[in-house]
């Protein structure tokens, strides 16, 4: 699930009294907002092009790290996988992409 729109939208204006000392009282304004989010389902194979672009999502580098130590994975399935298990793998993968894109 992929977070498609958000949106925060404006609600109505609450009015409270604020009551002090020497028998002054004041008015406190309590803004009220609703927020809603719409969630979306991308095919796998979109979600298979976002990773070899390099625009893996954080959450799924920990998963796949989680899943090599569970399998103790070898130095070159850790090697292969480097670009979507760290942050500069990441970025490096986007730039050769945009690369790639430019020559063609």
């Amino acid at each position: 699930m992929f977070i498609k729109e958000i949106i925060c939208g404006k609600g109505l204006l609450f009015k409270k009294m604020a009551i002090m000392g020497r028998s002054r009282m004041g008015i406190i304004r309590v803004p009220k907002s609703s927020i809603k989010v719409i969630l979306e389902e991308k095919p796998l194979v979109d979600y298979y092009k976002m990773m070899l672009k390099g625009d893996c999502p954080p959450q799924m580098a920990q998963l796949l790290k989680t899943v090599m130590v569970q399998s103790d994975a070898d130095f070159g399935k850790v090697k292969a996988a480097s670009f979507m298990t760290t942050s500069q793998g990441r970025r490096y993968r986007k730039m050769q992409f945009n690369r790639l894109v430019l020559l063609v």
